[in-house]
């Protein structure tokens, strides 16, 4: 071999192993990404599934309360006054002080429009009015939902459906896109 080929040769040599060394190190890098997302999203089913476990836990809980005041109050016939209003929402404040956290975004925005509506009635019970049986529905409607309205708008679905979309047992995904 003359010069010029070994120098050649040596750059051919060169060029291969520096490819294989570019091609190894991508390689390398695309393993190291796919495992990291694959532990990522290992921890983010074992995150949801301890959500869950705790939702499971939580959500009667709440269930009972706006049922409790809203639903079974209507169909008991019962009428509604200051006393109901402070005490019902004395219950949900003191549930969502502790369990709020475990609200889905889609159950938080039902839950906000319940506190918000009965708020309001507490405070004008504050000035002396009384509670009307309006305000039960209202507040009913919340929970229930308003199917009079598309199923685009997040009210359409009530607080009940989405608790019981968090729990995977209605007739949303259990990991639904909120729709606004």
């Amino acid at each position: 071999m003359d010069g010029d080929t070994k120098v050649t040769a040596a750059i051919i040599a060169a060029a291969v192993s520096l490819i294989g060394a570019v091609l190894t190190t991508v390689v390398a890098v695309l393993v190291a990404r796919w495992q990291v997302r694959s532990k990522l999203d290992e921890l983010t089913q074992a995150q949801f599934k301890d959500v869950v476990a705790k939702r499971i836990e939580v959500y009667p809980r709440l269930w009972d309360i706006v049922q409790s005041f809203t639903s079974d109050w209507r169909r008991a016939g019962t009428a509604v006054d200051a006393d109901w209003a402070q005490t019902f929402f004395a219950r949900l404040n003191g549930w969502h002080a502790t369990y709020g956290i475990f609200l889905s975004e889609s159950a938080y925005q039902r839950f906000v429009d319940l506190r918000a509506r009965l708020f309001q009635i507490v405070e004008r019970c504050k000035t002396g009015q009384q509670p009307t049986p309006d305000d039960l529905v209202a507040l009913d409607v919340i929970y229930s939902g308003d199917e009079s309205l598309p199923e685009t708008d997040h009210r359409h679905y009530g607080l009940a459906t989405w608790l019981k979309n968090d729990l995977g047992s209605y007739k949303i995904p259990a990991i639904a896109v909120p729709q606004q």
